[in-house]
């Protein structure tokens, strides 16, 4: 009896654990008994290059209808040759806020790069753990995104686009919110 507790114990912290690391699409569709629609419209993926290797994410704006409510996110998804790509799913809210903070990383650059640092990073982040941000490294600046918490074959990388990594983002990222709000305003 003694043993079964603490590992009862354990096994509710887990599964607290893993409820508070659900994703806003995760939370809006874990309701069992009720029928819900995903609709996919496909926009332009990314395409990144990091290490001699390219790769082009596939993307598009995904409603989700659960009765009579919609919710719209912006799914990115980098597949992996061994299987293990990422996918992130960004709520309209958080990605006009990614939009809003792209714009003012841009503004940074200049200084950023005119500094004596080894490595410095600028990067912002979502309650779902996705990042866009820049590091710079030798006065070279590589704009990245992260699509989930943990794992390597996570990240976008836009070495190839120096100081315009930021103005591609943001120009994929204005369109997919585009869409959304073409959705919302049908």
């Amino acid at each position: 009896m003694v043993i079964v507790l603490p590992m009862s114990m354990y096994s509710q912290d887990v599964d607290n654990q893993s409820s508070k690391e659900k994703t806003k699409m995760e939370q809006f569709i874990s309701d069992t008994g009720m029928s819900i629609k995903l609709i996919d419209t496909v926009v332009d993926g990314l395409v990144g290059n990091y290490m001699f290797t390219s790769y082009k994410s596939e993307n598009c704006v995904r409603e989700v209808v659960k009765g009579n409510e919609s919710k719209y996110f912006y799914r990115i998804e980098r597949k992996a040759k061994d299987g293990d790509g990422g996918c992130a799913f960004i709520e309209y809210e958080d990605l006009k806020e990614i939009i809003n903070a792209i714009k003012s990383m841009r503004d940074d650059i200049k200084t950023d790069v005119l500094k004596e640092a080894d490595y410095l990073e600028n990067k912002f982040m979502t309650d779902d753990y996705f990042v866009v941000g820049y590091y710079v490294k030798k006065k070279k600046v590589t704009w990245f995104i992260r699509l989930e918490k943990y794992g390597s074959n996570k990240y976008l990388y836009f070495n190839d686009k120096g100081e315009d990594g930021g103005d591609y983002i943001l120009s994929n990222f204005e369109k997919a919110c585009s869409v959304i709000e073409g959705m919302i305003n049908k």
